[in-house]
């Protein structure tokens, strides 16, 4: 038994040897054969000019390999119709066709690689292999005028910018006119040179159609462009692959709608007078009239360029008043209609809108003048103020914040020692200058800072505008001059420009650190080191160290600061200056003992430092120093 089942296992061994055998033998052509592995562009190609390149990729050699030559003369590619062009292999197995000659608008290629293509082993391709090219078909780029545009003229020529070129005879069957829903009847042209001008077209008359109706639109008309899809272009005989459509209407009958506003117009705000059709302004102020009286703007009398339907008028408004406006039946729209009856409306004024402001941001009063700055107002009922006296060693630390002076908000990191609602009791619509008194901020003081804040309270709530400002009282002036390597300070008297002997000077920086201190002689000046002796570097390329200087005399303060401003500028003198400043102390040069070196040599570097003497004098030997230096190994020659 065991004998008869290892005979029937060497039997089934052996068939299903035979099986694969012929399995194997069966399938080997197949994966010997010729194949096309992939080939770019297929479908629809964008070229327009010589840059298209066919690429066909081939799974077996087809070429030995060699040098990369400038073109083939022949290859395996077939085109219906036909395209000339040059052959290159790129490496062994990767064919490129690239045409002589820009291919046709809107056609279709076929290209086909033929069975029977052998590669360089001898393996054959079975069967034909083809693709399909396509160039662009015809695409509506722009319409004059534009889809959904208003105010067209009567006699209003319509254009069709195409991507290519487009034959009026072939397009003629695709376009259709609709006026109101009813087709019209119309000529298809090319433009005109002046047309072409108008619309600044560079290129070929040939890309732009005119749609010329036989006769004028009507007023008000809704005027619709049906282009169908399979509009063909000059060339080729692919059409546009979708239909296309835009719309517009012609201008209306002219009327005048009224203005936006009638009641409650404010006065310090513009009025704005609406119309069916566009209106030059300078047309409308000569036909306009109103009682009581008003001036319009000179410019309004040679305006073109304002043509509007809706029209906005910047006139000198009374408060509290009632107009009567008349705009005269001569009034014409830009397309030459005329209104054809006078119009008269009224409207009322109400009172000016609440305002107030006050000078804002860092400022100086006199302290031996009155301690007062300006608050202008009107039609505002109450203000709210604060006020807080602010201490030299905080006044820093306060500048340096970002949203100090920020007018949307209030500033809560102070301690106001005022803080009180004023009622202002102005006269209505009258602007009212009134003084803001800065001594209870003081706190009883002759001298001092105070930061000072106020805001329109409407309703018992702010009207979201803060004006903010942190004012130095003081009877000092200080003007500086800085460098990186001194600085000049004078101290003077703001109320004869006296000179201030004896005068504390210290500079700080944005930490609120003294770097240095010291005192004025007797005529007032000191100077001080220089942000670069300081070991201090710019903010910026452009710019320089932020510096503070404080001055004191007595318990008198004042300060100053590097981005207080420009001041005099030494270009005015015709002195040699510099916008980027640099702290250069040291000058040196450091050598070699001799130009040229064999390998394994010892080389000798010295060098001599020089120190600028006093800022303004010449360079001399610094003492001696300690230097560290580094050397790169650069690349060999």
């Amino acid at each position: 038994m065991k004998s008869i089942l290892q005979a029937w296992g060497f039997f089934f061994m052996f068939f299903l040897l035979l099986f694969v055998s012929g399995l194997t033998a069966q399938l080997r052509p197949a994966r010997d054969s010729l194949r096309i592995l992939s080939v770019t562009p297929t479908g629809q190609t964008e070229t327009r000019d010589q840059s298209l390149m066919i690429v066909v990729f081939f799974n077996k050699p087809m070429v030995s390999l060699r040098e990369l030559p400038h073109s083939e003369g022949t290859g395996p590619l077939e085109f219906q119709p036909q395209i000339k062009g040059r052959y290159r292999w790129l490496g062994t197995s990767t064919l490129t066709f690239v045409p002589d000659d820009t291919l046709s608008f809107a056609t279709a290629y076929k290209a086909i690689i033929p069975a029977g293509t052998r590669s360089l082993g001898g393996s054959t391709l079975t069967k034909d292999y083809s693709w399909t090219l396509q160039t662009p078909r015809p695409v509506l780029v722009r319409t004059p005028p534009g889809n959904a545009a208003k105010w067209a003229e009567l006699n209003q020529l319509i254009y069709l910018q195409f991507d290519q070129p487009i034959d009026p005879e072939r397009a003629g069957p695709f376009v259709t006119v609709y006026q109101d829903n009813a087709t019209e009847s119309f000529q298809l042209r090319y433009p005109t040179d002046a047309e072409m001008t108008k619309y600044r077209w560079a290129f070929p008359k040939k890309y732009v159609l005119v749609i010329d109706p036989d006769k004028p639109f009507h007023t008000g008309a809704s005027i619709r462009i049906q282009l169908k899809a399979g509009l063909p272009g000059s060339v080729g005989l692919l059409g546009m692959d979708h239909d296309a459509s835009f719309f517009f209407s012609t201008y209306p009958q002219f009327c005048f709608y009224g203005m936006a506003s009638r009641n409650g117009q404010s006065p310090d705000q513009n009025i704005r007078l609406d119309f069916s059709n566009p209106v030059a302004m300078k047309g409308l102020v000569r036909h306009i009239s109103f009682r009581p009286k008003l001036s319009f703007p000179d410019d309004y009398f040679s305006d073109d360029y304002e043509r509007y339907d809706k029209l906005y008028l910047s006139l000198p408004l009374l408060p509290d008043t009632e107009y009567v406006v008349t705009v005269d039946k001569s009034l014409k729209d830009i397309f030459g209609n005329e209104l054809g009856r006078d119009t008269t409306f009224t409207f009322t004024t109400g009172p000016f809108a609440p305002f107030c402001i006050m000078v804002t941001g860092p400022g100086l009063l006199e302290a031996y003048g009155p301690k007062t700055f300006q608050l202008v107002a009107r039609n505002v009922d109450t203000v709210r103020v604060r006020m807080a006296p602010i201490p030299v060693d905080s006044l820093i630390p306060l500048l340096t914040r970002g949203n100090l002076f920020y007018s949307d908000r209030p500033f809560y990191r102070l301690k106001f020692e005022v803080d009180s609602l004023w009622a202002l009791r102005l006269s209505r619509n009258r602007l009212t200058r009134l003084p803001v008194r800065l001594e209870r901020g003081l706190a009883g003081a002759d001298h001092g800072f105070v930061f000072a804040e106020i805001n329109r309270v409407q309703q018992g709530s702010d009207a979201g505008s803060y004006y903010k400002s942190l004012f130095q009282v003081t009877s000092l002036c200080i003007t500086a001059k800085f460098s990186p390597e001194n600085n000049l300070i004078w101290v003077t008297r703001l109320k004869d420009t006296a000179p201030v002997p004896d005068a504390h000077v210290q500079i700080r920086d944005t930490q609120n650190h003294i770097l240095w201190s010291g005192k004025t002689d007797s005529q007032g000046i000191v100077k001080t080191p220089g942000w670069g002796t300081f070991g201090m570097k710019p903010m910026s390329w452009w710019g320089q160290p932020r510096l503070w200087v404080f001055a004191k005399s007595g318990d008198d303060w004042a300060d100053a600061r590097t981005e207080d401003g420009t001041g005099i500028e030494p270009w005015r003198f015709n002195i040699p200056y510099s916008w980027q400043p640099t702290y250069q102390p040291l000058e040196g040069q450091i050598f070699t003992d001799r130009g040229l070196y064999l390998a394994g040599d010892v080389v000798h570097i010295k060098g001599i430092v020089r120190k600028k003497w006093k800022t303004s004098g010449p360079f001399l030997l610094a003492s001696p120093l300690q230097f560290a230096y580094l050397i790169r190994r650069t690349s060999l020659c």
